[in-house]
């Protein structure tokens, strides 16, 4: 996307939401590059931005607030993202499923499962949600709710834990049963719920008949974890990638290429000063007038070849070469992944740089990795990482996750700033 021309477009449209002497500036500009210099100008935004000027910064008291959300126009959401503490968010009433809608259209193998809605022109049909409470937007609940406390329109809502690792067989079945009988169209997974959700299928030798494809998002999706799903359940997995705050932005086609939501948000990519084949995306959205997010650092990597998207993972947990390079997150999974015994991972750097453990999940039916697997493993991981770095191996029952519920695959030993 030429993202000048887009600016100098959507400021017209009046979807970029800017200052009125700035909208003027834009509008007068004679070229593109007059246009890129007043853009390039325009500070960041991050989490921090939004926590600081919630919610005056965006033109609303608290009182003000409270009126929208009586009037049905507008809900009060949180998100914290993998690491982050909460924050708040003003949407619009019904934005998310616009959003979604939006963008599952830009795959035509599921858009033709779309089914009509009174709100919207389509909707997606029924699904099963597996991901932890803390992730979702649309439900809450506290204590141990009933099937039909956690079903909301055409979507049920079958995990009430967010440590999947200490799932007990019965809370497995009970999640299996509810599914069979609620009959999804889809699966829309937390990739490492979803995975721990397929190994039980696998282990009592079932599959949803009524299932067409997997739908992956709230965090990064493994090679591990879309190789399993497609294996069990013997279907498609596609990627959604977006954020409470920004809504959905990039979604795979049948293909499996990255679609940018173009009526979600302008994208831009800029390159790190360290190695300009890996991208940070930056926001811009375009369908919320009561929280706009102008060049909102999400906090992701791109690379981008030959005009086609990859997601490298979160820039926070890019590894970094004595050189100071990154290794970014896809990288390290490349590495990790040649083995299909390997259901979960988390790469953890310890204080000596040089040294990473990798805790690992196997697959229930798996043996434990051999020696020459682990080498294999670990000759990947120092191709990246230098020749002077050791691996420790360890297999294990659990692996943590964040207090968000989402789960990190690479832990580096200090948080790095690869991009100022």
């Amino acid at each position: 996307m030429d993202a000048t021309s887009s600016i100098s477009e959507l400021v017209i449209q009046g979807k970029i939401s800017l200052s009125q002497d700035l909208t003027e500036k834009i509008l007068n500009c004679r070229n593109e590059e007059e246009i890129q210099t007043i853009w390039n100008k325009i500070p960041f935004m991050d989490k921090g931005t939004i926590r600081s000027r919630f919610p005056d910064g965006f033109g609303f008291s608290r009182s003000a607030l409270n009126d929208l959300i009586k009037q049905g126009k507008i809900e009060i959401e949180r998100t914290s993202g993998t690491t982050e503490e909460s924050t708040e968010l003003i949407l619009p009433t019904g934005w998310w499923d616009k959003q979604e809608t939006h963008a599952l259209s830009l795959n035509e193998r599921i858009k033709c499962t779309f089914s009509p809605d009174t709100n919207w022109y389509l909707s997606p049909d029924k699904r099963v949600t597996i991901v932890s409470p803390s992730c979702s937007n649309d439900i809450c609940y506290t204590g141990v709710p009933s099937q039909e406390e956690r079903t909301l329109n055409k979507t049920l809502f079958v995990n009430i834990s967010k440590h999947p690792f200490l799932w007990t067989d019965s809370i497995k079945e009970q999640m299996l049963q509810e599914t069979l009988s609620f009959e999804p169209v889809f699966l829309d997974v937390d990739p490492v719920y979803g995975t721990l959700f397929a190994d039980y299928c696998r282990k009592k030798s079932c599959r949803i008949p009524s299932l067409k494809f997997i739908l992956s998002s709230y965090e990064y999706l493994s090679r591990a974890h879309r190789r399993y799903l497609g294996e069990i359940f013997g279907v498609p997995v596609y990627n959604l990638y977006g954020s409470t705050e920004t809504g959905h932005l990039l979604m795979e086609d049948s293909q499996g290429i990255l679609r940018i939501a173009k009526e979600n948000a302008l994208l831009e990519f800029l390159p790190l000063p360290s190695d300009e084949t890996l991208k940070e995306c930056v926001v811009t959205t375009l369908t919320n007038p009561y929280m706009p997010l102008l060049k909102y650092r999400i906090g992701d990597l791109f690379c981008e070849r030959d005009e086609r998207l990859r997601l490298m993972g979160r820039l926070k947990d890019a590894l970094i070469t004595h050189s100071g390079d990154p290794i970014p997150v896809s990288w390290i999974d490349d590495a990790i992944t040649i083995s299909d015994k390997i259901l979960h991972y988390q790469l953890v750097q310890l204080q000596d740089i040089n040294t990473c453990r990798l805790d690992y999940f196997l697959r229930e039916d798996a043996n434990d990795l051999t020696l020459t697997e682990k080498n294999l493993i670990a000759s990947n991981l120092i191709t990246f990482m230098g020749w002077n770095t050791k691996i420790i191996f360890r297999s294990v029952d659990y692996i943590p996750c964040e207090p968000s519920g989402k789960f990190r695959l690479v832990i580096p030993q200090k948080t790095n700033k690869l991009f100022n």
